[in-house]
């Protein structure tokens, strides 16, 4: 076993004031949940995952039972992307993400009859659905991140 002892004033109370602050880290856990919110609402604008990736199209099926022109993906009624939302939920952590019931289907995808059967005895659900990502870290995201923790080590805002 190998003991490092640290006999300097200056490093000590840097190491101090560090440990301090890991333990409430919910201002820079505010920034890192508000940096994969935004990136969650650019993947809706782009139609692709927050890394890049494009959605696939609308089937024609969907496309059919939309109303109107409403052909944007995963935008027919825009309650979904309303719903992404982030929380910072302790001193060292953030949810981001969304309660809609269906969020996880669209976010993994689902297989026809994943979800069982209706009384009827069709499918549910009645056909593949692809997996479209909308969360996730863009770049961009990821560069707000490590600069807001950078920053926040340096001086604390």
């Amino acid at each position: 076993m190998i003991t490092v002892t640290v006999d300097d004033e200056a490093v000590l109370t840097g190491l101090q004031r560090l440990s301090g602050r890991l333990d409430d880290m919910r201002p820079v856990m505010a920034e890192i949940g508000e940096a994969l919110r935004e990136a969650s609402m650019e993947a809706f604008a782009d139609q692709s995952s927050p890394e890049g990736a494009a959605w696939r199209p609308l089937s024609p099926v969907t496309i059919a039972r939309r109303r109107g022109t409403a052909h944007r993906i995963l935008q027919d009624s825009g309650v979904l992307r309303q719903s992404i939302t982030r929380d910072v939920d302790g001193p060292r952590s953030v949810v981001v993400g969304s309660r809609v019931e269906y969020a996880a289907t669209h976010q993994f995808g689902a297989r026809k009859g994943a979800y069982g059967r209706t009384s009827r005895g069709a499918p549910i659900p009645w056909g593949d659905i692809p997996a479209r990502p909308f969360l996730g870290v863009s770049e961009e995201a990821r560069a707000e991140v490590l600069d807001a923790v950078a920053q926040w080590l340096e001086d604390g805002s």
